[in-house]
This record gives C-alpha cells, sequence and structure tokens, in this order.
C-alpha cells in the first residue's frame, strides 16, 4: 500500500502538469497568430491574441533569426532587427510590443548571452 505522502505527492504532481499545460497552452498555441490576423490556428487579431503569446511570438521570431540554422547562419543582431521591423511595419508584430523589445535590446548592446553579441 503506497504511504500517504508519495500518494499527495503524486496528486500534486498531477495537479501542477495540468496548471502547466493550461497556462503554456494559452502561450504555445496561439504564438502563431499573427498581429494582422493571418496567422494560425485562430486567425486572431491584434489584442484578441492573448498578451504572453504576443510577447513570445517576437521572442521566438528574434531567437529563430539569431540563431545558426542548418540551412543558414545566424543573422546578427541588426540584420534580425530590420527584419522584424519590416514584419512589424507589414502588420506580423504588435508594434507597441516590438518597440518595448527594441527598447530592451538597445539596453543591451553586449547582448543577452555570455561572451556577448548573440549572433
Amino acid at each position: 500500500m503506497p504511504r500517504r505522502r508519495d500518494v499527495c505527492k503524486t496528486n500534486s504532481d498531477i495537479l501542477l502538469s495540468r496548471f502547466l499545460m493550461r497556462a503554456t497552452t494559452g502561450i504555445s498555441l496561439p504564438a502563431d497568430e499573427r498581429f494582422d490576423g493571418s496567422g494560425y490556428p485562430e486567425g486572431l487579431v491584434g489584442e484578441r491574441i492573448p498578451l504572453l503569446a504576443r510577447v513570445a511570438s517576437i521572442a521566438d521570431v528574434y531567437d529563430a533569426l539569431t540563431t545558426k540554422r542548418p540551412y543558414r547562419e545566424a543573422l546578427t543582431r541588426a540584420q534580425a532587427l530590420e527584419v522584424m521591423r519590416e514584419e512589424r511595419d507589414r502588420g506580423l508584430h504588435d508594434p507597441e510590443l516590438y518597440d518595448l523589445f527594441l527598447g530592451v535590446i538597445a539596453s543591451r548592446p553586449e547582448g543577452f548571452l555570455p561572451g556577448g553579441e548573440e549572433a
């Protein structure tokens, strides 16, 4: 027979995993939505996209652009920000959040990773 403490820990682990699934689904599923409504899975527009999903989307795009891929080299910070600026101007990113992101990036000219510039 399992000890009561083990049963309680298992139950709390199950509840935590369910909570985390719900919390992250609200970020991960709509992270492919675009501010102009051209994204998926639901074609949400503007602020109908959850805030955390809009933030995650911007961070994900920056990471994807500044990380080396098997099919291309990483872009420099300046190149990545230019691509993202063009995407913002086409309506793909929340312009207010993009501007805040740009401010964060500008405040860290040495980059965010040990050793300096990301790319």
